[in-house]
């Protein structure tokens, strides 16, 4: 290994004594800041250490979800199943939960359980709030934010509770790493820094912009926040194993990971409801296990291709998810009731449960050995979209939005049917019903399930007491010049229960599909209705008069025109004189 990086002695250690003051008296200290700020390193001491460290195991950690309810109780389940723990205490932040451990801190006391059992480990006076923690089993380090929220404290505790090394720095130090002794420090967003513990040095670092977290999983260590690199051969290199999600516009812009500078609230926020989950690959090149990773957002979790980003499956839950981590098969995402479902990561299909047993305010997930998945076979994504678009809650709505865009894009002709009973059963919520109808519209496949559509009709005496959308398949069908509508759609222009609006969009598709075969209702039509002052009318009016004449009954619409008692706004829509500056009638 390299030579350690020596810090420069003339350092004060002011920072260090109050770090003493706050976390008790006990362990190994810092002489003088952590980090040294104008020292520079070419990657070589950490590929040395990393080269070191290669064959060193990283324990896998407990599986287990941990909620926050009130400001005094948690409550814990492990995922592969068993009784719920709880443990009282107040909560000043969020718990953060890292290999066989959860760390708290509340009322000026820090708190160490085992992530399993809940039983207590150790206590320490200690304030501030927690930013992350790393355990290997058996000493814990802990990141946190100091009371006055400049820079950053760390300190490592081992499973009797003492201190076994303090530092404290002007930098901000995010969530650390732990492999053997030798800790991970992510700082100031810019750097990686390895700090052996037994000696109290850094001894390599690496330039990773933008990473502010350490964490294990599936056995490797990685650092990142929007991005993980993994801690292998290549992590000093240009060409590191970096891996990112692909972009997708989703609502509430959703994270992978939080800030690692950041400590969160006890109580979950609007982050948490929106949330990506993936697993980085541990070995061979930089991926995501199974290339899916999920989103959620509020009721709704979807999967999509870690590669391309094309959205792959749709769940659509009772109860708003908080929490979540991913595992090698799936996701295990945790809900506002205290329920933790299992997501199989390829369909979506629900793989199993863990409870929590009571409504909770904010849960953390840790999942690294886990696996569970379902042998289901995979719901049509159009019905699972369709699904979501059911919901009747209005923080659903952006979500909903984006799925239904989602949903007419599909090259599925079957997605026609879908929209096409969204909208005849009123199923989308009253904000949304418009967008749907409009969606609707917007299809160019599926003819053949618009044409049985627009076969129905109002029929009182059959009980059949609804009208088709008959606006949105005139747009639809217009577009796609499906001549096979037109007798359809002369039915129901002269039907008395069809809309004014959906009235004008048949006449306008009839302007272009009608044959001579709907000559009848055509002229029919336009008899009737050429003398109407409503707007939506004389527009249908005149989409007709135009089928008309391009029918070959210019004269009777030009009749008309001479007729007074035709309207003016029909004239006018039409590129008429009005009837007072006409000239004399033949």
């Amino acid at each position: 290994m390299s030579a350690p990086l020596r810090l420069p002695g003339s350092i004060a250690i002011t920072l260090v004594l109050s770090a003493l003051s706050l976390f008790g008296c006990g362990g190994g200290q810092t002489q003088g800041a952590a980090f040294d700020n104008t020292k520079r390193d070419d990657g070589t001491a950490m590929t040395a250490l990393q080269k070191q460290l290669a064959s060193v195991s990283i324990p896998r950690a407990a599986d287990v979800a941990v909620g926050v309810f009130g400001e005094r109780s948690l409550v814990g389940v492990p995922l592969e199943g068993g009784k719920p723990w709880t443990f009282e205490h107040p909560i000043a932040c969020r718990p953060v939960v890292a290999g066989g451990v959860v760390v708290g801190v509340g009322t000026d006391e820090m708190f160490g359980l085992d992530a399993r059992t809940g039983k207590q480990l150790w206590a320490r006076k200690a304030g501030g709030c927690i930013r992350g923690v790393a355990d290997d089993g058996r000493v814990t380090v802990v990141s946190a934010r100091p009371v006055n929220g400049r820079g950053g404290i760390v300190i490592a505790i081992d499973r009797e509770g003492q201190v076994v090394r303090q530092i404290e720095d002007g930098s901000n130090i995010g969530a650390p790493g732990m492999i053997d002794g030798f800790v991970f420090l992510p700082w100031d967003g810019r750097y990686v820094s390895a700090y052996d513990l037994a000696a109290g040095d850094e001894i390599a670092r690496v330039q990773l912009p933008g990473a502010t977290r350490a964490f294990a999983a599936g056995g490797a260590l990685f650092f990142g926040e929007r991005s993980a690199t993994r801690f292998d051969e290549h992590v000093a290199q240009a060409g590191a194993t970096t891996v990112t999600l692909p972009a997708r516009e989703l609502p509430d812009h959703p994270a992978w990971m939080d800030s690692g500078n950041d400590a969160l609230p006890p109580g979950a926020l609007v982050s948490d409801r929106s949330r990506l989950y993936a697993r980085p690959l541990a070995t061979g090149a930089a991926g995501i296990v199974g290339d899916r990773y999920a989103a959620t957002s509020g009721r709704v979790a979807m999967g999509f291709d870690a590669k391309t980003g094309v959205l792959a499956w749709v769940h659509t839950h009772d109860a708003s998810f908080l929490g979540g981590a991913a595992y090698e098969g799936g996701f295990a995402l945790c809900d506002a009731e205290g329920r933790v479902t299992y997501l199989d990561a390829k369909t979506g299909a629900v793989a199993g449960s863990a409870v929590l047993g009571i409504p909770i305010d904010a849960c953390v997930v840790q999942a690294d050995a886990f696996t569970k998945t379902a042998a289901d076979a995979p719901r049509p994504l159009r019905d699972a979209i369709a699904g979501a678009l059911r919901l009747p809650h209005p923080d659903a709505e952006p979500i909903q939005r984006f799925l239904l865009a989602e949903l007419t894009a599909l090259p599925d002709e079957a997605a026609t049917e879908t929209l096409i009973r969204l909208v005849d059963e009123s199923a989308a919520p009253v904000g949304l019903a418009a967008d749907v109808r409009s969606a609707l519209g917007a299809r160019r496949s599926g003819a053949s399930f618009m044409l049985t559509t627009l076969a129905q009709r109002y029929d009182y005496l059959e009980g059949a007491l609804h009208v088709p959308p008959v606006g949105p398949l005139a747009d639809a069908l217009a577009a796609m010049g499906e001549k096979r509508a037109a007798p359809l759609l002369a039915v129901h222009l002269l039907d008395p229960v069809t809309p004014v609006s959906d009235v004008e969009r048949a006449a306008s598709a009839l302007e272009v599909l009608a044959g001579p075969a709907e000559l009848p209702a055509l002229q029919q039509f336009f008899a009737a209705y050429r003398e109407t002052p409503d707007l939506p009318l004389a527009m249908a009016v005149a989409h007709v008069a135009r089928a008309l004449e391009r029918l070959g009954s210019g004269d009777l619409v030009a009749s008309a025109m001479r007729d007074p008692y035709t309207s003016d706004l029909v004239r006018s829509k039409l590129g008429a004189p009005a009837a007072g500056t006409k000239g004399p009638a033949k």
